[in-house]
């Protein structure tokens, strides 16, 4: 039986699968869960959005590079799709920047020495497909 897609039901299952990524550091099974959410096409970019401002808003960096090594493996295997990827970065970085400035003093170095050097070589590919 295929789920229905709902948002606040999918948004917080992301967050209980990196919560619980975080303290078990098991990515298969993180990976799994999100998978199971069956998210459609048309709404990856936006919760892919919702979930990277979620790990950048974690206060362990420890944590966010198992996040950031998450989202590559999200992408590189296919599931979600690369458009959500370049789509939901840029959405984070042009509308959420400023807000989230205010809520992340450490944003400039967190996007730049912990999540640029993990999702580079992604967009890099992305955009040249």
């Amino acid at each position: 039986m295929k789920r229905r897609y709902r948002k606040n039901a999918c948004r917080k299952e992301i967050s209980e699968a990196l919560s619980d990524l975080s303290s078990s550091q098991d990515m298969k099974k993180a990976l799994v869960r999100i998978a199971s959410l069956a998210v459609p096409v048309s709404k990856q970019s936006e919760e892919f959005a919702f979930m990277l401002t979620t790990m950048i808003k974690e206060s362990s960096a420890l944590s966010r590079k198992l996040f950031f090594e998450m989202v590559v493996c999200l992408f590189t295997e296919g599931i979600w799709i690369q458009q959500a990827l370049t789509s939901g970065l840029e959405s984070v970085l042009d509308a959420g920047c400023s807000d989230l400035e205010k809520e992340v003093p450490e944003l400039s170095k967190i996007l730049w020495q912990e999540l640029h050097p993990a999702v580079a070589p992604l967009v890099s590919k992305a955009i040249s497909q």
